[in-house]
């Protein structure tokens, strides 16, 4: 649609004052609240579906391992959300898992003090990951 060059302006100009719902900025709050965090559910998931599968075919195993991590993580509807479901089972949090950080039991004792995306883990969560690995 090609619009008069006056009518851009204005068009421009309300899009610039468009200001976030309710919905939205409380969103926003909450998110913004929550500490990065390190999750191990995905961790601890895998590890007992491969330690149960050793001997199978290795797609297999990973087909059981990925039919267990749908199954059993939780999930979490917070209020206001259109769209469900994170990949560590919380805001802003990773999975702390060893697939995919190969690196992650060297860095355990530094995750929360990197100078970028410092990422917080519990004790307990850090105990698991190193009987995981």
């Amino acid at each position: 649609m090609v619009l008069p060059s006056g009518d851009k302006t204005a068009i421009l100009d309300s899009i610039l004052d468009v200001k976030p719902t309710e919905r939205v900025e409380r969103l926003r709050d909450r998110v913004t609240r929550y500490r990065p965090t390190a999750q191990i559910f995905k961790s601890r998931i895998n590890t007992r579906i491969m330690k149960e599968t050793e001997g199978e075919p290795q797609v297999t195993r990973i087909a059981k391992a990925f039919a267990a991590v749908v199954n059993e993580m939780p999930v979490n509807i917070y209020p206001d959300e259109l769209i469900v479901g994170m990949q560590a089972g919380a805001p802003r949090a990773e999975s702390a898992n060893p697939e995919v950080y190969p690196d992650l039991e060297m860095e355990l004792d530094t995750l929360h003090t990197r100078e970028q995306d410092p990422v917080f883990i519990t004790e307990w969560s850090q105990f698991g990951v190193n009987l995981s690995v």
